[in-house]
């Protein structure tokens, strides 16, 4: 049989997500991880008011140092435990397995980060930060969190070389690469071999700002492209075939959506400081890649409307399903509107706007 692409149709288990019974899977490391992000998510969410507040009203808190506009913001961006738990869920599910090849371990990493997590809000709110956007933690905790996320890492790993399960789905490739796409990611992006204090200088920055604003907005676009963005398209391409009971509509386009994004997405950082004195080449190496990020894009977007159809009915009926779909349609709006802002006779109209807010 053929796919609607004209391709040869894919073997089952790489068109499809297993249906097994819950009762199978013990899910210890995934429920810890998901009622951890939960609890981190109203902390953020009560940052953001905070934020939200000190817009309108700057001298809410009555000149509270802690609660200062520059240490709050970071706080409110760097207290997410996001994807992690749905990936030690769907995992399993995806490949065969009884759990994850160590659930003790993921439990252990689980309580490990968030214990991360507090030390680093403390840090924060007390002064302490690297002062690069997305990259204050300091260098103690960016080496902890390395070193929980490669013990994540090395979970996953295991539980898919001991699958029962032999063709890969597609979203197990975004699980595996995903993790180590960010973490090599952290750690040229923070600097990690730049320990400040040792080296008598600043952690986490290059010595020539020019060099670290590029970096720095290379580290800061990839944290939404190597982990945000692929872990969404792993779970979409989950949740979707798995409420509709329907085969994904094309195993070509979502390998297309998994290999452009690899290819493309790490050069498109640079969109974002378009009008600083960095060289034309990067300059123009971020506006290709960032129009080239649209293969993948449309090739995503085809792929879940393809499936969905005959089935928007369960839109209005299933709250995961609106939920995905939701955020399905504002990544689609996003790319597009970051493929424009790549433009740079339209970036120079928009950079000082809140077009540039609104993509970010």
């Amino acid at each position: 049989m053929a796919d609607q692409t004209g391709v040869a149709e894919a073997p089952a288990p790489l068109m499809q997500p297993p249906r097994q019974r819950a009762s199978l899977f013990p899910d210890g490391a995934a429920r810890h991880w998901l009622l951890s992000s939960i609890i981190w998510l109203t902390i953020v969410d009560l940052f953001g008011l905070v934020l939200a507040t000190e817009f309108v009203t700057p001298e809410a808190f009555g000149g509270l140092s802690w609660l200062s506009f520059s240490r709050v913001r970071p706080s409110h961006v760097n207290g997410s435990m996001m994807y992690f738990g749905a990936l030690f869920y769907m995992l399993p599910r995806l490949v065969g397995t009884r759990g994850m090849w160590s659930e003790r371990l993921g439990i252990i990493c689980a309580w490990a980060w968030n214990l991360m997590f507090l030390l680093g809000v403390i840090a924060l709110l007390t002064g302490h930060s690297q002062g690069r956007e997305y990259g204050e933690l300091i260098w103690p905790l960016d080496i902890a969190l390395l070193v929980i996320w490669c013990l994540n890492i090395v979970n996953i790993l295991a539980t898919v070389a001991i699958r029962t399960i032999r063709p890969i789905y597609v979203s197990v490739w975004f699980f595996i690469a995903s993790p180590l796409w960010l973490a090599a990611d952290y750690a040229i992006g923070n600097v990690i071999w730049h320990p400040g204090h040792v080296w008598g200088a600043p952690s986490g920055a290059l010595d020539s700002s020019l060099s670290d604003a590029i970096l720095n907005w290379w580290y800061a676009h990839n944290l939404f492209g190597l982990w945000l963005t692929p872990m969404l398209l792993a779970l979409t391409y989950y949740i979707v075939p798995r409420v509709t009971n329907t085969p994904l509509y094309s195993y070509t386009l979502s390998l297309i959506s998994f290999w452009g994004m690899a290819f493309f997405y790490t050069g498109v950082g640079d969109h974002h400081i378009l009008q600083s004195p960095t060289p034309s080449w990067l300059k123009t190496i971020a506006e290709v890649s960032s129009w080239m990020l649209l293969v993948p894009v449309f090739a995503f977007t085809i792929n879940i409307l393809g499936t969905m159809k005959g089935n928007w009915d369960r839109f209005f009926t299933n709250l995961p399903l609106r939920f995905t779909m939701t955020a399905f349609f504002f990544y689609f709006l996003v790319n597009i509107q970051g493929a424009f802002e790549a433009i740079q006779p339209f970036n120079k109209l928009t950079h000082f706007t809140n077009f540039v807010v609104a993509h970010a």
